[in-house]
């Protein structure tokens, strides 16, 4: 029975008292308070249940999302580390052409490009165990805390491999 109902019987019943169809009023009304609070929680059971169940469905959905657009940001970093590579190697091949020293930068630009290796490992394998974990049957906190520690690996490694290009740039800035 719903909170609207209770304040609009007492109104109606007052009106139509005063024009003497109480009779009618109180055989409706005894009909629509037949359902007892107990017989209200049984029903609500069913449904609480399954809403708990959307529920979960959605929070792994958003885990699904994070961990997705992370791996889909982190792609975009290596590719503009990759491309930052590229550009590093050409300045190498000018400076070589005039003479300068750079077998420093040349070693620290073999680091980076390793550690972009093993960044771009790190960010493919985050989409797979993200449906690992998804497949798993845990909570949806914990689901959560587990892949934003995936998320956290991969981001450091992306940084790793952006600090080594940053020295190499620097190296170069020093010839």
């Amino acid at each position: 029975m719903h909170y609207k109902n209770l304040f609009i019987f007492p109104v109606i019943s007052l009106v139509l008292l005063a024009s003497g169809c109480g009779v009618a009023l109180a055989a409706t009304h005894t009909e629509t308070v037949t359902e007892t609070p107990a017989t209200a929680n049984k029903k609500e059971v069913a449904p609480k249940k399954e809403l708990k169940a959307k529920l979960v469905e959605v929070k792994k959905e958003r885990v699904k999302n994070y961990i997705v657009k992370a791996s889909q940001r982190l792609n975009k970093n290596l590719e503009r580390l990759a491309t930052s590579t590229s550009r590093i190697e050409e300045k190498i091949k000018k400076f070589d052409e005039k003479g300068a020293d750079t077998v420093g930068a040349k070693a620290k630009l073999a680091e980076a490009k390793a550690a972009i290796e093993q960044a771009a490992a790190l960010v493919s394998a985050l989409v797979t165990d993200g449906e690992k974990l998804l497949a798993e049957k845990i909570k949806p906190k914990e689901m959560f805390e587990k892949g934003r520690e995936l998320v956290k690996l991969a981001v450091e490694s992306v940084k790793t491999a952006h600090a080594k290009l940053v020295e190499t740039i620097t190296i170069l800035k020093n010839k």
